[in-house]
C-alpha cells in the first residue's frame, strides 16, 4: 500500500505523454490514489496520537501526488503546445479531484483540531473568567470572591486544571487585596460623609436658631407696638372722658352761674328742676351728679324733643 501512494513508483506516470493524452490514463491513477487513500484511513481512530498523525501523513502524500502530476502535465506544455488545452483541462481536474480528496481524508482530522481548539478555547474562557478583575461596591467585591471560591478545578479543565489552579488563587489574591482597599476607601467615604452631614446639621441648627431669635425679635417688637398702642389708646380715652367730664362740669358751671343771675323765676326754676333731679334719682336710679347733667341738658336744649315747661 505504501509503495503505491507513492506516485512516482506508479507505472502509468512513468510515462507523462500517455498519461495526459489517454482518455482514462489520468482518471484511473487518480482514481487509484483515491481508493488507496480512503482505504488508509478507513480504520483510523481519530482520537489517537498516532492516527491522528497517519492521517496528517495520507493527506500530504495525496498532496505531493498533486504536486507532482502538475508538475508532469506541466512540463509537458513546452513540449506539447497542441495538447495545452487538454492538458491544461486535466490539471485543473486533478489539482481539483486531488484538493477534495485531500479535504475530504483530511476531514476527520480537521474536525478533530477545530473540536480540540474549541474545547481549550471554552477552557481558556473560564480561566479567564477566573482572572477577571473585582470590582464595584464592598458587597459585588464580595459576592465575586464568593464565586471565584465556588469554581472547583476538576477534570473539566484537563491538561489545563494546574493553570486554572493557579489562576483561581491568584484571582482570590487580588479579589481580596482589592476587598480591602474597598473597605478602606468606604470607611473614608462613610467618616467624610459623618462629617459633611454633622456640618450640615450644625448650619441647619444655626440657620433655625437665627431664623428663631429673628422671629423672637420680631414678636417682641410686635407686642412692643401692640402694647403702646393700646397705651396711647387709653390714654386718648382717659383724655376724651377728661374733656367730656370738663364740659360738663362747664355747663353746670354755666347753669350756676344762670342760676344766680336769674330774674325773679330762679326759684321757681331751681324748684322744677330739683324736682326733676330728684325724680331721676328715685325712679330712673341716676346719681345725682347724672340727673343734674341730665337736667341742665335739656334745658340747654341738647337732647331733643324734651323740653322743660315752667
Amino acid at each position: 500500500m505504501e509503495e503505491t501512494l507513492d506516485i512516482q513508483k506508479i507505472e502509468a506516470v512513468k510515462n507523462p505523454v500517455k498519461l495526459f493524452s489517454a482518455d482514462d490514463a489520468l482518471d484511473s491513477v487518480l482514481g487509484k490514489i483515491e481508493v488507496i487513500a480512503k482505504k488508509k484511513v478507513t480504520d483510523f481512530d481519530v482520537n489517537t496520537t498516532k492516527s491522528r498523525k497517519a492521517i496528517a501523513s495520507v493527506a500530504a502524500k495525496v498532496a505531493r501526488s498533486k504536486t507532482f502530476l502538475d508538475g508532469l502535465g506541466k512540463n509537458l506544455v513546452a513540449d506539447l503546445k497542441k495538447q495545452t488545452g487538454v492538458i491544461d483541462a486535466q490539471r485543473r481536474q486533478l489539482r481539483n479531484r486531488l484538493d477534495i480528496l485531500k479535504q475530504e481524508v483530511r476531514k476527520p482530522l480537521t474536525e478533530w483540531e477545530q473540536a480540540e481548539k474549541d474545547r481549550v478555547m471554552a477552557i481558556q474562557e473560564r480561566i479567564d473568567a477566573l482572572m477577571e478583575p473585582a470590582t464595584g461596591s464592598v458587597v459585588e467585591i464580595e459576592a465575586h470572591i464568593a464565586e471565584i471560591e465556588a469554581t472547583k478545578i476538576d477534570d473539566s479543565f484537563a491538561e489545563f486544571a494546574e493553570k486554572a489552579a493557579l489562576a483561581k488563587d491568584a484571582a482570590l489574591k487580588r479579589g481580596k487585596d482589592t476587598l480591602e482597599s474597598a473597605k478602606a476607601a468606604e470607611e473614608i467615604k462613610q467618616k467624610k460623609k459623618a462629617a459633611e452631614d454633622a456640618a450640615r446639621i450644625e448650619r441647619e441648627k444655626k440657620i433655625a436658631e437665627k431664623a428663631a431669635a429673628e422671629a423672637r425679635q420680631i414678636a417682641e417688637k410686635q407686642l412692643e407696638n401692640e402694647r403702646k398702642a393700646r397705651i396711647n389708646a387709653e390714654n386718648r380715652a382717659k383724655l376724651a372722658e377728661a374733656e367730656k367730664k370738663q364740659q360738663i362740669q362747664e355747663l353746670i358751671n354755666d347753669e350756676i352761674r344762670e342760676t344766680v343771675n336769674a330774674n325773679a323765676n330762679r326759684e321757681q326754676k331751681a324748684e322744677v328742676n330739683r324736682t326733676i333731679v330728684n325724680a331721676l334719682v328715685e325712679k330712673a336710679g341716676l346719681s345725682d351728679a347724672q340727673a343734674k347733667t341730665v337736667v341742665i341738658m335739656i334745658v340747654k336744649g341738647l337732647i331733643p324733643n324734651i323740653k322743660i315747661t315752667y
